[in-house]
């Protein structure tokens, strides 16, 4: 919802875990809040089915949806009856995806060993480094017609996804993703659905790849609001390199799936949210 603070232009954007709310006819008064709230769009964790483990960031098989929502129901039906139901609300939906790993005990990874597998270096612990966890297999991009295989795939994927409905998608786990895999993969999107609209989670990057990403093509990024203690200026910097990479700066109240900031306040005693989604200019 559009709102100045401290001068600044911002518009909030809610982002929803699966499990919220449960099984699709119970999102229909939660959304009706959202939007009387004066919320346009809402965005929803990964909606596939996940592995063994039950971690929504590793997904078991993207043809099934998560069963929280629909026990063993297609993926893309159950997109598109909740972007009916956030459109009767008055809501656009934007869905999750994730794109450097999958469950290392699921169908897609049995599918395409030859997109997901883990190498020797893969199991070497590194602090300098961002290590997956053992259930998860990472995606490889170290072969070039493979990566043109798989940027195909998931093009063919998120199309579908929009002709079910989605509005656009939150691109996770884009440190080790290269630039060029995610502007195919825009382009590619966008060539079948122009509006479809491509949010980068960029808190936690390295900054060296905010540089990478200025030509991928993303509608806007993320900035590190829940981790700024509202003075320190590396947020100012933060923004200042992440603005180039899209026209919008999305900045969240609380880091999305974790500790709830209603939490955090009580224990802290303030009262404050600083944070929204900031127009580049």
């Amino acid at each position: 919802r559009d709102a100045t603070v401290t001068g600044v232009q911002t518009c909030a954007l809610p982002i929803y875990h699966p499990r919220m709310i449960g099984a699709l006819p119970g999102w229909k008064d939660d959304l009706t809040r959202v939007q009387t709230m004066g919320f346009s769009d809402v965005c929803l964790g990964p909606i596939f089915a996940a592995g063994a483990s039950g971690d929504i960031l590793l997904t078991d098989d993207f043809e099934r949806a998560f069963p929280h929502l629909q026990p063993s129901g297609d993926a893309d039906a159950t997109v598109q009856q909740l972007a009916a139901i956030a459109r009767d609300a008055g809501l656009s939906l934007l869905l999750d995806i994730v794109l450097d790993r999958v469950a290392a005990d699921g169908t897609m990874a049995r599918s395409a060993p030859h997109w997901f597998y883990r190498t020797g270096a893969s199991d070497i612990v590194d602090p300098r480094q961002e290590q997956l966890e053992l259930d998860a297999l990472p995606a490889r991009f170290d072969d070039r017609q493979r990566t043109a295989e798989f940027a195909a795939w998931w093009i063919d994927r998120l199309i579908r996804l929009a002709k079910a409905g989605a509005a656009g998608f939150r691109l996770l786990g884009l440190a080790l993703v290269p630039s060029d895999f995610v502007a195919n993969l825009i382009e590619g999107v966008k060539s079948e659905y122009p509006s479809c609209l491509f949010l980068g989670w960029t808190p936690g990057l390295d900054w060296a790849r905010h540089i990478e990403l200025e030509d991928a093509g993303l509608d806007a990024v993320f900035a590190s609001t829940p981790w700024w203690d509202g003075r320190a200026p590396w947020f100012i910097e933060e923004y200042n390199r992440v603005r180039r990479i899209a026209p919008r700066v999305i900045g969240v109240a609380e880091a999305p799936f974790e500790e709830r900031l209603a939490l955090r306040l009580a224990r802290s005693g303030q009262s404050d949210l600083r944070a929204g989604y900031v127009r580049g200019r």
